[in-house]
């Protein structure tokens, strides 16, 4: 696994997982509406602020949709900067993030998005893609989302479609009033 300084990116990874779980019940209340991507984003990079503040105080700045020297096509979701000596961001070599929203009814435009993200950030080599695949196990008959589906079922599925990914995280349960399921990320170098 690359590493942040002397932090693997897996720590980072791993917080973003538990950091969505533990804000399950918003999460599935607002995906049963709208994409929750707008959501998962900004929570994502709170859990990285607080758990690089815990491990090396002072060391990354974190960022939100913002253009990239070198990428054209549009801005990145989640930035990670390296703070320099005088605490001045170094843009040099930041950690690049780009997020989407997985589920089985939204499947083929769902894998399409993180090929376009991962052609995005080719040859970036602090370039990631982070899929938030999710599963509902009971649907509601105003929801959009239709489809009763297993997280572990998804998740083979996606990684057949678009392999190699680096990092396999845990299933979390999530639940609302309304719905149940399952929410696990899974992760590509670009």
């Amino acid at each position: 696994m690359q590493e942040t300084k002397d932090l693997t990116l897996e720590v980072i990874f791993e917080e973003m997982g538990e950091e969505i779980a533990s804000y399950g019940t918003i999460f599935s209340f607002l995906q049963l509406r709208v994409s929750a991507e707008h959501f998962v984003v900004p929570l994502c990079g709170f859990a990285v602020e607080r758990k690089l503040q815990e491990l090396m105080p002072n060391s990354f700045h974190v960022a939100f949709e913002k253009k990239v020297r070198n990428i054209s096509k549009g801005p990145i979701d989640l930035i990670i900067l390296p703070l320099k000596e005088d605490s001045n961001v170094d843009w040099n070599n930041p950690y690049l993030f780009e997020f989407k929203m997985v589920w089985q009814g939204g499947f083929s435009e769902n894998i399409s998005g993180i090929k376009n993200d991962l052609e995005k950030l080719k040859g970036y080599n602090r370039g990631y893609v982070i899929g938030v695949l999710f599963a509902f196990e009971n649907i509601v008959e105003w929801s959009s989302y239709k489809h009763e589906y297993d997280i572990k079922k998804l998740s083979e599925r996606v990684k057949k479609v678009v392999p190699r990914s680096i990092f396999d995280g845990k299933s979390y349960p999530v639940s609302s009033s309304e719905v149940r399921g399952q929410v696990k990320m899974l992760v590509w170098k670009s």
